[in-house]
């Protein structure tokens, strides 16, 4: 929490500095410095926000962090990203939440990829959210998933909900 903390306090300075004296200016006062602390937050918002700031750089530090939740911001918001990179680290990093999200918002994500870190969590809410919100997922596979977990809930609600689920099946197991 501390690093939130202070990672908001230093972007506002920035946003302070830079509205009254450019981006230019900002870059030189800070770029080097908010680039040597390695704060994967610090340096998406300085990719994002300062016009002719070294992108490279910065996505370094988002990178380097492994942190599925700044890579995902950064690739989504920052026009240079290395998508593939940042989808890396997600996929590394196991997390259902950033999965889906990244499979959502990036164009070009690896759909199935991405669908197979949730499938191989086997959390019924992010196997029951992926196959809603991507049309091509495997439909089979993530209602697999719910059929092996013998949920009565996620099973009624994956055979309601999701065009494609072996309604038999899940009809079976909620009796």
């Amino acid at each position: 929490m501390n690093d939130e903390i202070s990672a908001n306090k230093v972007w506002d300075e920035v946003e302070i500095y830079l509205s009254s004296n450019g981006a230019k200016d900002t870059i030189e006062k800070f770029e080097q410095n908010i680039i040597g602390l390695g704060n994967a937050e610090l340096s998406y918002y300085f990719a994002r926000d300062i016009e002719g700031a070294n992108v490279k750089a910065h996505e370094m530090v988002v990178l380097n962090s492994k942190d599925p939740k700044w890579c995902f911001y950064f690739a989504k918001d920052v026009k240079k990203a290395d998508k593939k990179a940042h989808e890396q680290v997600i996929l590394e990093s196991k997390e259902p939440l950033w999965c889906l999200n990244f499979a959502m918002k990036i164009k070009g994500s690896d759909k199935l990829a991405l669908g197979n870190v949730i499938i191989e969590s086997k959390e019924l809410l992010w196997c029951y959210l992926y196959a809603i919100a991507i049309k091509k997922a495997d439909k089979k596979a993530f209602g697999k998933v719910i059929l092996d977990s013998k949920d009565k809930y996620w099973n009624k609600k994956f055979m309601e909900d999701i065009k494609g689920s072996d309604k038999k099946a899940h009809k079976l197991l909620i009796k």
